[in-house]
């Protein structure tokens, strides 16, 4: 598990395609949360493990990231869990339309893959956190600081 606060900086300004890292959503006691992950056993799991706590509510599920994108700018969740591995759209192809659709939304990106795999692409692109899937118990306690009240 990971949590970055790098920013991007250059000179003459960010460089093309590059995001800061970003900010904490405004605190809330209660997050919105977007689930995406093409394996439809995951996204029930993980909206098990996060509705049983009373910081979250799971609003919506997406299964590639051409949905991920559409939900994301439909609903405007307050944080999404985003796999990379997925058809039609991977994560990291995602990830910036995703910010895009959904500016105010925490990004994190949870994987099969090692975090040494996409850790750093996928916070150079903006994502918040980066936690593996045999970690995915711990998506309430990362998600919680970055978009609750204590």
């Amino acid at each position: 598990m990971s949590l970055r606060g790098r920013t991007a900086q250059s000179n003459t300004g960010p460089a093309v395609g590059t995001r800061p890292a970003r900010e904490p959503v405004g605190m809330r006691q209660q997050c919105s949360v977007l689930v995406v992950d093409d394996e439809a056993d995951i996204r029930l799991l993980t909206r098990m493990q996060l509705e049983v706590d009373d910081h979250f509510t799971v609003i919506g599920e997406a299964a590639d990231g051409l949905h991920a994108v559409r939900l994301a700018g439909e609903l405007q969740p307050d944080a999404i869990l985003l796999d990379l591995l997925m058809p039609n759209m991977s994560g990291m192809e995602a990830l910036p339309l995703i910010l895009d659709a959904a500016p105010d939304a925490v990004v994190v990106v949870v994987s099969a893959l090692p975090a040494e795999v996409h850790e750093d692409g996928a916070s150079f692109l903006g994502a918040a956190a980066y936690i593996t899937k045999e970690r995915l118990a711990d998506a309430a306690a990362v998600l919680r600081p970055l978009c609750c009240t204590p």
